[in-house]
């Protein structure tokens, strides 16, 4: 790292130009006096919001759910009484604030590291949009809105998330209705 003239870190450019910088400081582009500007992108990283979302399902599926569902009345067969009339309850608004808040704070803090809006979390409750969102959350490295390159990290993790979604939907059997 080297330092600009106002003093802030500026990342030193790699050997690759299609490479993407290594920091979460991204050089933007040169002011009228020819000075590099730098801009910095807050939130987490795609490793960090990764563990953040796993150890909170983890951490939700292991001990806040068998814990919390007894004590809203359901015994051992709450899963199965999980159905719609749970989700327009009073207490399946609690359960989902409980088990999705914290992953779509994760979601927000993850798309402002790569220079989206946080509002485009939103897009993340559309079928197939959030598909297609989760493989940018993971692929993209910080500052990705503006220079639109991905790191080698971010071409293999692109690469794995496709061929798992490929996969995914190959393995699906297709509905047949019920003889007559």
């Amino acid at each position: 790292m080297s330092e600009n003239v106002n003093g802030g870190a500026v990342p030193k450019p790699t050997d690759d130009p299609g490479e993407a910088p290594e920091t979460d400081t991204v050089l933007v582009s040169s002011d009228e006096s020819g000075k590099l500007q730098s801009k910095e992108y807050p939130g987490i990283g795609r490793i960090k919001c990764l563990l953040y979302e796993i150890g909170w399902l983890l951490a939700f599926g292991i001990v806040i759910a068998p814990t919390l569902m007894p004590r809203l009345g359901f015994d051992d067969g709450w899963y199965i009484e999980l159905g719609i009339g749970l989700l327009l309850s009073g207490a399946g608004i609690i359960i989902f604030a409980v088990a999705f808040g914290p992953i779509l704070y994760f979601t927000i803090l993850r798309l402002r590291n790569i220079g989206y809006s946080g509002w485009l979390a939103v897009a993340a409750t559309i079928p197939f949009i959030n598909i297609a969102l989760g493989g940018v959350l993971l692929a993209a490295p910080a500052g990705y809105a503006d220079h639109k390159k991905l790191d080698r990290a971010g071409r293999i993790v692109g690469t794995i998330y496709a061929l798992f979604a490929i996969l995914s939907a190959l393995s699906m059997e297709p509905s047949t209705p019920p003889p007559p």
